[in-house]
């Protein structure tokens, strides 16, 4: 199921009981939708809402970089998704999104 350097992808039909989410610690997530491949099941806006959401019938509409907190909404979407339209990526921690500093 999984890409190798911190990807992964899934396949189709994949269950989600027993799945081994490969992320750990405190860096985010980056995610990438393959529009092309999408056909708007909307099974990412079920199960991670705060990172897909749906326009009308068929657009989707996606945050690239949800927040830590919904990582593992964000990889069961992924490896929910029928057409495996959605790739994760672990930012490193060089690359996550900082935080603003104190005012």
């Amino acid at each position: 199921m999984g890409l190798g350097n911190g990807r992964i992808r899934a396949r189709s039909g994949a269950g989600l009981a027993g799945l081994e989410l490969p992320f750990s610690g405190e860096v985010g997530v980056r995610v990438v939708v393959d529009l092309s491949r999408c056909e708007g099941y909307a099974q990412c806006a079920f199960l991670a809402p705060e990172a897909f959401r749906m326009r009308g019938d068929e657009a989707l509409v996606y945050d690239p970089n949800p927040d830590d907190v919904w990582r593992d909404q964000v990889l069961r979407a992924a490896a929910a998704c029928p057409v495996q339209a959605i790739l994760v990526d672990q930012l490193e921690a060089s690359h996550a999104p900082a935080e603003a500093p104190p005012s």
